[in-house]
């Protein structure tokens, strides 16, 4: 599961993660390196770069239930009780998307009923005519929107990926491929952002003898200015 946690957004997760990719390089300087000399400077860590490729569906996917939550956390390690566990695991999502197909197919007759010429939304080759689901077909444009909008304004991000948790990470591209109006597939590629505090200090004050602050400023040794014969023969007359 992956979330990119954004100030303007809130909490961005995608529907389903299928591949991430968690990249940190360490560059090593071309020049040579004197025997005994410290290593570390002629190291570089580059900022690391994560690469996110999953998919967000036109339609709000159902929550999870508590019986998802608790098959979740139970991890059995008995050879035995494991291959239960996973077909009672598969039988539960099966159970949970024919409810969810249940509910679309009976949005679909209500709509029918009511004049409307369509089919169901999530059959292949079907058509709308006049009657469009908002809340269904503009999800994915909406959740595309806020990915642009977290990208140009250039805010740093928190990400939490199946690896690691990282801070300070700017999207440097976000890539959307659609092959059906049901889903899309979303690439966004992440790098870290280097932030430093810098602190001024101040000018080195001189306190005199009776308690003042000395304006003037020792230079230390200064070489005097040397002055052309024409100006030096101009101050005898």
């Amino acid at each position: 599961m992956i979330e990119l946690v954004s100030r303007k957004i809130g909490t961005f997760t995608l529907d389903a993660t299928e591949q991430e990719n968690n990249k940190s390089t360490l560059r090593i300087t071309k020049n040579p390196v004197e025997s005994g000399a410290n290593v570390a400077d002629h190291a570089i860590l580059e900022p690391k770069a994560i690469t996110i490729k999953g998919k967000i569906v036109a339609y709000e996917p159902p929550t999870a239930t508590m019986f998802d939550e608790v098959l979740e956390m139970a991890r059995f390690n008995l050879p035995i009780i494991r291959p239960a566990f996973k077909l009672t695991k598969t039988m539960a999502k099966l159970k949970a998307g024919i409810s969810s197909a249940k509910s679309l197919i009976k949005e679909a007759k209500n709509t029918i009923n009511k004049g409307a010429k369509i089919l169901a939304p999530f059959l292949p080759g079907s058509f709308m005519s006049g009657v469009v689901n908002s809340s269904a077909t503009n999800r994915i444009n909406e959740l595309f929107d806020k990915l642009l909008e977290v990208q140009r304004s250039g805010e740093p991000l928190e990400i939490t990926t199946g690896a690691k948790s990282y801070k300070n990470m700017l999207i440097t591209s976000v890539e959307l491929t659609t092959q059906s109006d049901l889903w899309a597939d979303v690439t966004i590629i992440l790098e870290e952002l280097f932030i430093v505090e810098t602190k001024t200090a101040g000018g080195l004050k001189v306190i005199t003898s009776s308690g003042g602050v000395n304006k003037t400023t020792n230079m230390g040794k200064t070489q005097p200015k040397r002055e052309s014969m024409l100006k030096k023969i101009s101050k005898g007359f």
